[in-house]
């Protein structure tokens, strides 16, 4: 969900977009043993569009991806099709939800940087098993994306894209994205140079979207 009120760069109306807005589905909350209740599993219910039997249906599946491991820390589901299963069987009433993966190249991953992530991550992971993207990834541009030991967050969550329009030029794709990588490299180099944002390193990831079926 997008903040209103910021002016429009390039006629797209890019917007800070703090985390707690982000809505993911599943993430690491629908598990059985974290247990919401009260206001917040009524919420989860309504975002979800289940009763409470769906629900409980829906946090048994979840439960058992993380015991195969087809779904790591906080909210990676490892494939494509673990995914679009998911989406089949619980997902498709929620509306506008799309299937995103996160791809940085590997000779980017420093030491430095991998030490941010922990170890449980599904991100740390993933970056681990070296995966290449699926055949059917469709590009969406680049993201600044910033690594908190659990989570990331986007350069538009803390309003870096002003910066990257007035001071470095770039210029932002429909998606509200970088759609040249070296553009992208150039926008976390300067993020870091200049110590903007948040304290963790600002690397350019690759935001590729999956068709759901």
């Amino acid at each position: 969900m997008l903040n209103p009120g910021n002016e429009p760069i390039d006629g797209i109306k890019l917007q800070e977009t703090p985390h707690q807005n982000k809505a993911v589905y599943p993430d690491n909350s629908d598990l059985t043993w974290v247990n919401r209740l009260g206001e917040s599993r009524i919420k989860r219910l309504n975002a979800l569009h289940k009763n409470e039997e769906e629900y409980k249906a829906f946090q048994a599946r979840v439960d058992k991806l993380y015991e195969e491991k087809l779904m790591e820390f906080p909210n990676v589901l490892v494939t494509p099709e673990v995914a679009r299963e998911l989406y089949a069987q619980y997902l498709q009433d929620i509306p506008d939800i799309k299937l995103l993966s996160i791809a940085i190249p590997d000779n980017y991953v420093t030491k430095e940087i991998e030490g941010e992530f922990i170890k449980l991550a599904g991100a740390y992971s993933m970056v681990k098993k070296n995966k290449e993207l699926e055949p059917d990834a469709i590009f969406r541009g680049f993201d600044i994306l910033v690594h908190d030991y659990s989570s990331f967050d986007s350069f538009l969550c803390t309003g870096l894209h002003k910066v990257y329009y007035h001071q470095l030029g770039i210029r932002f794709n429909q998606n509200g994205l970088i759609d040249n990588y070296q553009e992208a490299l150039r926008a976390a180099k300067y993020t870091m140079d200049n110590r903007l944002g948040e304290p963790w390193h600002h690397c350019p990831w690759l935001i590729s979207e999956y068709p759901l079926s």
